[in-house]
């Protein structure tokens, strides 16, 4: 049963391989996904050797150089980098976070050309009471302080997207966040088993360390099938000139005229100061947005809404977020609980369903919807119309 778990799970990391390798997408990312299925399969493959004794019958293969469990950690949170469009470190950078496993691969192939009787012993002294613990609770070091690494990558992206999206669904990489949850089931298995090893000693038994990493071949090679293109966050550039374009004075807000802003992939904006702030700005762009009503665009942006007030979108987003200390989509999202409000007030969801009111307020799913009611309202929207009827 071990053997075939193997092997499935081989042909599945070749065929995970091949799809990743003709894609044309991501392909910077998934070079460093490529390389993280191949250190995977390597592991199988030392696996199934041991478990199919060929170890047992071919002795020169000892040591063979294919188990790089140290290199998991950094090719993982590379590829986070990548997806996301960040910058990876410089390549002295890459090497010195890959120079354990590389060190781990040189030590396997040192030992790998020694004679049998050298082999033996350093098998004895060596390897099994010093360098084999090492590597296992090494590695499984190593791959928790990448996974928090990865997380934190993911965390700051949610930020940037929060900033500048008013529906993060198209952008918030819910696949990475299941990778490296996957991940994170794979080394409190791992280490879970390394702590009572006796229990997994004998031959034939499927570890679960096994069946996750099929696992996590498997939704690699299924995500790379599917390959989702991942929107790029852009926001407008600042302007060269601070200067505030004229105000219409009797609508209190800017005078519409042509305009493209250049678009750049730019981080988290810059929090404000308190002297930054300024409350005409601020209701000058409350005024486009509920004159317009920009919130009833499911895809509004920052960008969107720089443009539609002659702004730059750096001022845009510090003046929402220092004058009301919310994110771009939680403010944006407030106008929209406010339109689904309105609309059961006047009694509108007796001929319509609370989801069409909050697709029609700017919403573009149900799970978002429930979420944003709750948050500013504290309360479920059902929950607000039985309310609502009381009053």
């Amino acid at each position: 049963m071990a053997i075939a778990l193997l092997l499935i799970a081989l042909i599945s990391g070749v065929l995970t391989l091949g799809i990743l390798l003709a894609q044309r997408k991501h392909r910077s990312a998934n070079q460093w996904l490529s390389a993280l299925v191949v250190v995977f399969m390597g592991s199988l493959t030392h696996n199934l050797l041991l478990e199919a004794g060929v170890y047992e019958r071919n002795q020169w293969l000892y040591f063979i150089p294919i188990n790089g469990q140290l290199l998991i950690g950094p090719l993982l949170w590379f590829y986070v980098l990548r997806m996301l469009d960040h910058r990876l470190p410089a390549w002295w950078g890459r090497l010195a976070h890959m120079a354990p496993g590389l060190i781990q691969l040189a030590v396997h192939g040192a030992a790998f050309f020694l004679n049998d009787a050298d082999k033996y012993q350093f098998w004895i002294g060596t390897y099994e009471p010093l360098l084999k613990p090492f590597l296992f609770w090494g590695s499984q070091l190593g791959l928790i302080i990448y996974l928090l690494l990865s997380h934190r990558t993911l965390e700051r992206w949610r930020d940037i997207t929060e900033a500048q999206f008013s529906d993060t669904r198209p952008v918030a990489m819910q696949w990475l966040h299941r990778l490296i949850l996957l991940f994170a089931v794979f080394a409190a298995v791992a280490i879970t088993l390394g702590l009572v090893p006796d229990a997994f000693h004998s031959t034939g038994i499927i570890l679960p360390t096994d069946v996750l990493k099929l696992l996590i071949v498997c939704a690699i090679g299924w995500q790379g099938y599917r390959q989702v293109e991942v929107v790029r966050v852009v926001q407008a550039a600042d302007a060269p000139s601070t200067t505030v374009p004229p105000k219409n004075e009797a609508a209190g807000v800017a005078e519409p005229r042509p305009t493209t802003l250049p678009v750049e992939v730019m981080d988290l904006p810059e929090q404000p100061t308190a002297a930054r702030f300024d409350p005409e700005l601020l209701a000058r762009i409350a005024t486009v947005m509920e004159q317009r009503a920009l919130y009833r665009q499911p895809d509004l942006t920052l960008v969107d809404l720089s443009q539609a007030v002659m702004l730059p979108a750096k001022l845009v987003s510090s003046t929402i977020n220092s004058g009301t200390g919310r994110t771009f989509l939680t403010w944006v999202n407030g106008y929209r609980v406010e339109a689904v409000k309105a609309a059961i007030a006047k009694g509108e969801h007796r001929s319509k369903s609370l989801l069409g009111l909050a697709l029609d307020a700017g919403f573009s799913a149900k799970s978002t919807f429930n979420r944003a009611f709750r948050d500013h309202v504290g309360c479920s929207p059902s929950e607000w119309v039985e309310r609502a009827a009381q009053a």
